[in-house]
């Protein structure tokens, strides 16, 4: 087991194995390369991406069909076909219903080799919104119901 001390989680255990490995980084981080994926809560559709190597790094993770259904964007051919792909989430500081997803900007992940693709085009977004516009008007309380 591998010990990682996050700021956001505290000290966390991780299997070795369990370890994704970026050969390039992430897009801003190249010189973090090792991530763990930590589960955002019991039945949360996100997961964390947390550095195993800077314990302040942590991305915030969501399957991209849940907000964007069909999602399907080419892959590279050294990807394979049956890659998991998340979408990194921003959320605006007290403004969780105007959070956005990185469609152009997706992680693939397979065994544990990770690379965040650079989709060409203009048929996604990298701010693409979660929910669409009359959900964001409602108080939080109202669209979490």
């Amino acid at each position: 087991m591998l010990t990682i001390d996050t700021t956001r989680f505290g000290p966390l255990e991780v299997a070795e194995e369990a370890v994704l490995h970026f050969e390039e980084g992430l897009i801003g981080f190249p010189e973090m390369r090792q991530f763990a994926a930590v589960p955002h809560g019991d039945g949360a559709p996100f997961v964390w991406l947390q550095s195993v190597e800077r314990a302040d790094l942590a991305f915030l993770l969501l399957r991209p069909h849940v907000v964007c259904p069909g999602y399907a964007p080419p892959l590279p051919p050294d990807v394979p076909f049956d890659a998991t792909l998340w979408a990194i989430v921003t959320v605006p500081a007290g403004r969780a219903n105007d959070l956005t997803v990185n469609l152009l900007g997706p992680v693939a992940v397979w065994g544990n080799a990770a690379r965040q693709l650079v989709l060409d085009g203009d048929r996604y977004s990298a701010r693409h919104r979660a929910f669409p516009a009359a959900e964001r008007q409602q108080p939080a309380t109202a669209a979490a119901a």
